[in-house]
């Protein structure tokens, strides 16, 4: 559960970049073959509204990653939401699988002032054969940095199992005070 939590949010510096296709057509696909043996393959499958479906196969089998992600986009004067529908579910090789849904953008001042890009969401990781649930919150908090999250994970029961998950997105991750990855010893 730490590892797939981790990773979901250890990939958010990457997001913040903008790349062509912005608005692939319908039928588009793209595939890819990462130096670990990982393979990658993604088409969308529809374009009113758009939704893009994925599937990752982890080195020698050892993970099988499905899900998609249907965009919709709510404008507002000076800003904008970008709400991401849909699912990503990990399965494993010992027949656990670990399901979550997708992260949102904000976007602030697009006309005036600073213009400024948020991830936001509530997410619940799910594994039903391990009977856990992580939780990870990104909506805000008072008196922190605008990209600080915190969360648990606990039981299916409601036992708390770690009690404190922090950091930043485009920075760090802890658990109980472990620190998991830091983004500033990767450069």
């Amino acid at each position: 559960m730490k590892m797939v939590m981790a990773a979901s949010i250890a990939y958010h510096h990457h997001c913040f970049k903008f790349g062509k296709p912005f608005n692939p057509v319908l039928g588009e696909t793209y595939e890819a073959y990462l130096p670990d043996g990982t393979k990658l393959a993604m088409e969308q499958v529809s374009h009113h509204p758009p939704r893009t479906g994925y599937n990752v196969i982890g080195p020698n089998n050892l993970y099988f990653v499905h899900g998609y992600v249907e965009a919709k986009f709510v404008p507002g004067f000076n800003s904008a939401r970008l709400s991401l529908q849909g699912y990503k579910q990990i399965d494993f090789v010992d027949g656990s699988s670990i399901r979550y849904g997708n992260f949102s953008d904000r976007f602030e001042n697009a006309i005036i002032g600073n213009a400024t890009q948020h991830q936001v969401a509530k997410l619940r990781f799910i594994d039903e054969l391990n009977g856990l649930v992580g939780h990870l919150n990104m909506e805000g908090v008072y008196g922190k940095v605008s990209d600080y999250f915190s969360g648990h994970i606990e039981t299916s029961d409601g036992e708390r199992l770690v009690d404190s998950i922090n950091g930043t997105y485009m920075g760090y991750m802890n658990f109980d005070d472990e620190r998991w990855f830091d983004l500033r010893e990767l450069h």
